[in-house]
């Protein structure tokens, strides 16, 4: 879950801006893409699964993640995953579409 330390927030009373790590932004960029059909589960999770999605990428990326990490080893995880993700792309099913003339 998101707390004030993982993240920039910044505001003007009224209203906090909450600004995420640009590793995390990128991760969540990669996995919208469809280059990982594989991993188009984790579409659906929110960036309060940040944990989470780290997680199940790692385990795709065969990326061993042992011991705790703080915030910034966790951003740090982010950017790698991020690498590993751009090299196990996979080209997406090339679709076939028939028109038939009447």
């Amino acid at each position: 879950m998101a707390t004030d330390k993982q993240f920039k927030n910044f505001g003007n009373g009224k209203m906090i801006f909450e600004v995420f790590p640009q590793e995390y932004l990128d991760l969540d960029k990669e996995l919208q893409t469809e280059y990982h059909p594989k991993l188009q589960f984790l579409a659906g999770y929110s960036m309060d699964d940040i944990d989470l999605k780290l997680a199940q990428v790692a385990a795709y990326c065969e990326v061993i993640l042992d011991g705790s990490y703080d915030i910034k080893d966790r951003v740090k995880v982010a950017g790698i995953l991020v690498q590993k993700l751009k090299e196990k792309r996979e080209m997406p099913q090339a679709q076939t579409i028939i028109i038939a003339k009447s």
